[in-house]
């Protein structure tokens, strides 16, 4: 059996109070947060697979495989780990976010 990775998304909806001068204000304190809110709900009917997109990438890791530039898994996201990742345990978008993290 092979493993795939498939790219989905979904809407999460919530409110978010502030204290500010003016709703022009408000909207930028709220756009300006960082991370997002805790207590959102999910829209209803907005989970969606990225068929292209999961085309592509699947595509993209056959080729590095048949190309023998996979090197397994990445441990934090568990997507295939290639050449041009960053380190032989994480693949470079986990290390960033790693990097972000800790910093």
């Amino acid at each position: 059996m092979s493993k795939f990775n498939v790219l989905v998304s979904w809407t999460v909806c919530a409110e978010v109070s502030v204290e500010a001068d003016t709703l022009k204000e408000a909207i930028q304190q709220v756009e300006d947060m960082p991370g997002l809110p805790e207590d959102g709900e999910y829209l209803d009917g907005s989970f969606e697979v990225n068929v292209e997109a999961t085309e592509e990438v699947n595509a993209y890791h056959k080729r590095l495989a048949e190309e023998g530039l996979l090197h397994g898994l990445c441990n934090t996201c568990k997507a295939p780990h290639h050449d041009m990742c960053a380190n032989n345990s994480n693949c470079s978008c986990c290390v960033n976010t790693i990097k972000q993290d800790e910093g």
